[in-house]
């Protein structure tokens, strides 16, 4: 029989060891508890006396339960961009620009204000340079690209 500490009698946070349960399958001492919310649970020693093991789990339980209170879901405010003497927000200078509000964010993380807010979103296809989104269409379905004609 391997040797342990007795712990009877000790107290570990919210557990208080009542007696020896038995041991574990890998020889490790396991002990039968009593949690300070009246639950009884069977813990490994070296849980209790390096701090793992604080309760029954009531202790986990009531954090969570605080966290959830605590944490609230309010929706973010609208980022506002002033540019040119115009305030928008992101989603409508996205708009504007034709430009996915992600990579205008990006883009605004990265570049000056006034290059993310005025240069074009890419065509379709690289080396077309379409003025308009019919006529990137058209050179899409066509197969024009890098200047090369129909």
């Amino acid at each position: 029989m391997p040797r342990f500490r007795d712990l009877t009698g000790d107290r570990y946070t919210r557990l208080v060891v009542i007696e020896f349960a038995d041991f574990s399958r890998h020889g490790k001492a396991r002990w039968h508890c009593e949690c300070e919310c009246g639950a009884s649970v069977i813990v490994l020693g070296a849980s209790m006396t390096s701090g793992r093991q604080v309760s029954c789990g009531c202790y986990r339980r009531e954090v969570a339960a605080e966290t959830s209170r605590t944490r609230t879901l309010v929706p973010p405010e609208p980022r506002l961009i002033t540019y040119d003497g115009r305030t928008q927000s992101l989603a409508a200078w996205s708009r504007e620009t034709g430009v996915s509000p992600q990579l205008l964010s990006h883009r605004l993380a990265h570049w000056s204000l006034e290059r993310a807010l005025t240069t074009r979103a890419r065509p379709y296809r690289r080396g077309a340079d379409p003025d308009d989104i019919h006529e990137a269409t058209a050179t899409t379905q066509r197969g024009v690209t890098h200047g090369q004609g129909p």
